[in-house]
């Protein structure tokens, strides 16, 4: 099964799209996630897998839902988490580059544009520097200026 037919599929069991509903899934999930995890770690459980991967499809349940609440579909979201990391880790996890990093998770970093309709780069990634409006893509490393699209 790919990411756009298991989204496809959890979208039968959906009541109706919202998103603090589904945000608070994806916490509610991953708290239950975190608790099976100290349970092994802390209190002497043995780990039960099928439990966590139960809960581990929960919480895809509820991304799922999320991604098609801001018109996503899931194996979209994952193409645009891998070319972050590609960007931020060209050759791999390093830990040099983590501590080190030179734009960090903020409003001036490259972020997944949310007027997406109305900004991309010229290789259609979605993701720009918003320190600055001659700033590369992020993404595609591309000298693309990211001018607007005309309305």
């Amino acid at each position: 099964m790919d990411f756009n037919e298991y989204q496809k599929l959890a979208m039968r069991t959906a009541r109706e799209l919202n998103i603090v509903e589904f945000a608070l899934g994806i916490s509610g999930e991953a708290g239950e996630v975190t608790d099976l995890i100290k349970k092994v770690e802390f209190h002497g459980h043995e780990m039960n897998k099928i439990k966590l991967v139960d809960e581990l499809g929960d919480v895809l349940w509820y991304i799922a839902l999320l991604a098609e609440t801001i018109g996503f579909d899931l194996a979209e979201v994952a193409e645009k988490n891998i070319e972050k990391l590609k960007a931020r880790y060209p050759d791999g996890f390093e830990s040099e580059r983590s501590v080190n990093r030179e734009v960090k998770i903020s409003e001036t970093s490259p972020a997944f544009d949310n007027t997406r309709d109305t900004n991309g780069c010229k290789n259609g990634c979605m993701y720009k520097d918003y320190s600055s409006d001659e700033a590369p893509c992020s993404t595609c490393m591309d000298d693309c200026n990211w001018d607007a699209k005309d309305d």
